[in-house]
């Protein structure tokens, strides 16, 4: 049962606090560190994670236009939904040797990264340099970024911020700009390490070998995905049935493989002379070695080309369209 003060109890209470013996102060909190937190703007940026993840599915598809456009490759991008941790759990899952794009998004709050790992700049350069992207063999050497792997993750990381740029206009009134690359994100004093910072992941394989590319903005730019996210609802409802199969099947077919066959020549024989062919024999083409060469698309006739020598690989540059 509780307990309710007397009559006597309440005057004496009263008296105590017109006389000052008895403190009211009530600031008492203030020495414990107490700050106002709106709960609101935590289940704000939960339910835009879902934009977030929206506008990463859309980065996935840039990064796979830009690697494709860059490197003549077609490769396989897969991406995990966005995760929100602080910043020194971001510095501990980053692998040294990577290389992190700095990037400038809003003038009012701490710039985005985008991560690739070592295994994945391993492969990006040796596809970029003629190699075949196999699977990585042993350890990747972790040493900082060389000029050499400098210029070319610059530029594939120039050519993600163009396209970033034009994605984003369909969410947010929001620019972004590569500022610098760093290999060493422990050094970063870019947050503090408590600070939240959003994560997306997108797993990059070509043939067997994989590798990993971390995508990060603080929450102020997920927050702000909201202001213009219904443009891009009413984008998709502007799209007919028609125009979807039709997008599909434009989008099927620039990704579908073709076989390209470089002609050198064509020469007849009898089947006594083929018969009698054997190691070592030389046949004459009757072609200069300057001579254009016939470019085969699915066996039907398409270009003409030059055979030439690029980066110690037999090239053929495209001379004209039949």
């Amino acid at each position: 049962m509780k307990k309710i003060l007397s009559q006597e109890e309440m005057e004496t209470l009263l008296k105590g606090v017109e006389d000052g013996r008895i403190a009211t102060s009530t600031d008492a909190g203030s020495q414990f560190g107490v700050r106002h937190y709106d709960f609101r703007e935590g289940v704000a940026l939960y339910r835009n994670l879902r934009h977030f993840q929206s506008f990463s599915e859309r980065v996935s598809q840039n990064l796979k236009d830009v690697l494709s456009t860059l490197l003549f490759k077609t490769f396989e991008i897969s991406t995990t939904p966005p995760e929100v941790l602080n910043f020194g759990e971001l510095q501990k899952m980053v692998q040294q040797g990577s290389c992190a794009g700095i990037l400038r998004i809003k003038s009012d709050s701490p710039p985005g990264l985008f991560i690739f790992d070592p295994v994945l700049i391993y492969l990006l350069l040796e596809l970029y340099f003629g190699g075949k992207g196999t699977a990585v063999q042993g350890e990747i050497n972790e040493n900082p970024l060389t000029p050499v792997k400098e210029r070319v993750m610059r530029k594939v990381l120039k050519m993600i911020t163009e396209q970033l740029n034009g994605t984003i206009k369909e969410y947010a009134d929001l620019e972004i700009d590569l500022d610098k690359l760093e290999s060493n994100l422990s050094i970063l004093n870019l947050y503090e390490p408590d600070d939240p910072i959003i994560k997306t992941e997108f797993q990059i394989g070509i043939n067997e070998a994989t590798g990993r590319s971390l995508f990060c903005v603080p929450p102020a730019v997920v927050k702000s995905l909201r202001v213009s996210y219904p443009k891009v609802v009413e984008k998709e409802r502007a799209i007919t049935p028609d125009d979807r199969v039709t997008r599909t099947l434009v989008e099927n077919l620039m990704n579908a493989e073709v076989e390209v066959v470089v002609e050198l020549a064509r020469i007849e024989l009898t089947f006594e002379e083929l018969r009698e062919l054997s190691e070592g024999n030389v046949i004459a083409t009757g072609k200069a070695l300057d001579a254009e060469v016939t470019v085969l698309v699915q066996g039907v006739q398409k270009f003409r080309g030059q055979i030439g020598n690029r980066k110690g690989y037999q090239s053929v540059k495209i001379t004209r369209v039949d």
